[in-house]
C-alpha cells in the first residue's frame, strides 16, 4: 500500500507552475514525491480525520455525547490540529533542527523531505481556514477569529511558497514549533471530555506551558538571531516580496506565540495556586 501510495504521490503535477518539477531520473522513494500530490493528499486526509474524530468521540465519550454542536465541531477540530502538529513537528525536527546537513551553516540548501511536510502542512492550513469560514458564517463565535484566519492565509501562502525558494531550513524551523501543538489541543478534550480535576489534566497542561516556553519562545528567538547574522544572504538568495511575506509571517507567529504563551502561563499559574482557571485561551486552538 505505501508503495502504491508513493507511486501516485510521484505522478505528474495536478497543477502546473506551484511547486518545483522533480527529477525523477535523479531521485528515490520520498524524494520522488510532487508537491502538488502531496498537498492533495494532505487536504482530503485532514478532511476525513474531521470525520473519524467526530465518530471515535460520539462512540467511546459521553461528555462528548452531551455537548452542544458547536463544542463538538470545535472539539473534533482541536483532534485535526493536534494530529497535524504531531506529524509535522516530528518531520521537521528530524529534517530541520537534527539535519547534519544545516551544521555548516549553510541554512539555504533545499531538503525535499523538509518540504514534504511543508507541502502538508499547507494543506492543513486550507483545510482548517475552510473549517473556520464555514462555521464562523453559521455565527458560530469559536470560529470567528481574526488573528487566526491571517494565521491560516499566511500559512498556505508561506509553506506553498517555501518549496520553491532556499527556505527549506525556514519552514523546517517554524514548523517544529508544532511541538506544542498535541498538549494545546489535547487541554481542550481533556477538560470537556471529564479529565479536567485529573493528574493527567495536570501533567498536560504543565507540558504545554513547558513546551511554549522553550519551543513556541526558543526556535523563533534562534531563528531570529539567525536571520539577523545572514540577513545580506537571505536578501540576496531570495526574492523580496516573499522575503517580505515571509518576515511579516513570522513576525505574526511570534506575536501571537507570545500572546498565547501569557494567557497559558496566566491559567496555568491561577490551577498552581488554586485559582482555577478564570477563562480559556479566548477559546482558541493553537497551530
Amino acid at each position: 500500500m505505501m508503495d502504491a501510495l508513493i507511486r501516485w504521490l510521484s505522478g505528474p503535477p495536478l497543477v502546473d507552475g506551484i511547486c518545483p518539477v522533480v527529477d525523477q531520473d535523479a531521485c528515490e522513494g520520498w524524494q520522488c514525491v510532487d508537491l502538488t500530490r502531496v498537498w492533495a493528499m494532505s487536504f482530503v486526509f485532514h478532511s476525513i480525520a474531521f470525520v473519524v474524530s467526530w465518530w471515535i468521540s460520539h462512540k467511546l465519550s459521553k461528555p462528548f455525547r452531551e455537548l452542544n454542536l458547536e463544542m463538538k465541531i470545535y472539539w473534533a477540530s482541536c483532534v485535526v490540529s493536534g494530529l497535524h502538529a504531531a506529524i509535522t513537528a516530528q518531520g521537521s525536527v528530524r529534517w530541520t533542527l537534527l539535519n547534519n546537513d544545516f551544521n555548516d551553516g549553510n541554512y539555504f540548501r533545499p531538503v525535499p523531505e523538509q518540504d514534504f511536510y511543508s507541502a502538508v502542512s499547507s494543506a492543513y492550513f486550507a483545510y482548517d481556514l475552510v473549517l473556520h469560514i464555514i462555521f464562523a458564517a453559521m455565527g458560530m463565535a469559536r470560529f470567528r477569529v481574526p488573528e487566526m484566519f491571517l494565521h491560516h492565509i499566511l500559512g498556505v501562502i508561506c509553506f506553498t511558497a517555501a518549496p520553491n525558494y532556499p527556505l527549506s531550513w525556514t519552514a523546517g524551523m517554524w514548523l517544529s514549533t508544532e511541538l506544542s501543538g498535541p498538549f494545546a489541543n489535547a487541554r481542550f478534550v481533556l477538560q470537556y471530555g471529564g479529565f479536567r480535576h485529573t493528574p493527567l489534566y495536570v501533567a498536560n497542561g504543565l507540558m504545554m506551558v513547558l513546551t511554549f516556553l522553550v519551543i513556541r519562545l526558543g526556535i523563533p528567538a534562534t531563528f531570529w538571531y539567525i536571520f539577523y547574522l545572514r540577513l545580506d544572504e537571505f536578501t540576496s538568495l531570495v526574492d523580496n516580496w516573499i522575503l517580505a511575506l515571509f518576515v511579516f509571517s513570522g513576525l505574526t507567529g511570534t506575536v501571537l506565540n507570545i500572546m498565547w504563551t501569557r494567557l497559558i502561563l496566566k491559567g496555568f499559574i491561577g490551577v498552581a495556586f488554586g485559582k482555577g482557571e478564570k477563562k480559556e485561551t479566548n477559546g482558541k486552538k493553537t497551530e
